[in-house]
């Protein structure tokens, strides 16, 4: 039986493991100190096994930076157990950053490059590839590569996401007794 956390945790290390053999690096944003006029600092995104569900994201609170991009969130939307199948329907969740401003045209106004969209297709579509010619677990068709760019107005984040199905036979069920350590 599949058990959703080990297998995130499995796709977690494929694609950590993916990022460093591609040396996939991407625009990291200034901390605390740095010069925000400099050069970006590249690096390899983060990755864990979590969710953000963007519609309820607060950029910053409290002036807290919540999150440092680039990251990659690995998690689930739903599992479903049949009879002889069982599958989990995959979100991984990626945020990109750029600091680029284009001037406007004859002194007009200043707007963003919005490269940062770009930067999360280029890593969807890595992460697509990927798993489905590489992934050492059952990925099934279909994939699905979105934007949420129509949620809100992140600049200088950029998000999106890919889905697909993990689903295999069903095997031997496990039971998870959160119980046995309580005494």
């Amino acid at each position: 039986m599949l058990t959703i956390h080990s297998e995130l945790r499995r796709i977690k290390e494929f694609i950590e493991e993916k990022l460093k053999e591609h040396k996939f690096y991407m625009a990291r944003e200034p901390v605390e100190g740095e010069d925000e006029g400099g050069s970006l600092a590249l690096v390899i995104p983060k990755v864990c096994v979590g969710s953000l569900p963007h519609a309820n994201f607060s950029m910053y609170a409290d002036s807290l930076r919540l999150f440092q991009a680039p990251y990659i969130l690995v998690g689930y939307d739903e599992a479903q157990y049949e009879d002889d199948m069982e599958s989990i329907s995959v979100l991984i969740q990626v945020c990109a950053y750029t600091q680029d401003i284009y001037d406007g045209a004859d002194g007009g106004e200043v707007f963003p490059d919005n490269m940062g969209v770009l930067d999360v297709t280029g890593l969807l579509e890595a992460l697509m590839a990927w798993v489905e010619n590489e992934a050492p677990f059952p990925a099934e068709k279909p994939f699905r590569i979105g934007s949420y760019a129509d949620k809100a107005y992140t600049y200088p984040y950029a998000f999106g996401y890919l889905t697909f199905t993990l689903e295999t036979a069903m095997g031997t069920i496990h039971q998870r007794r959160f119980y046995d350590n309580l005494d």
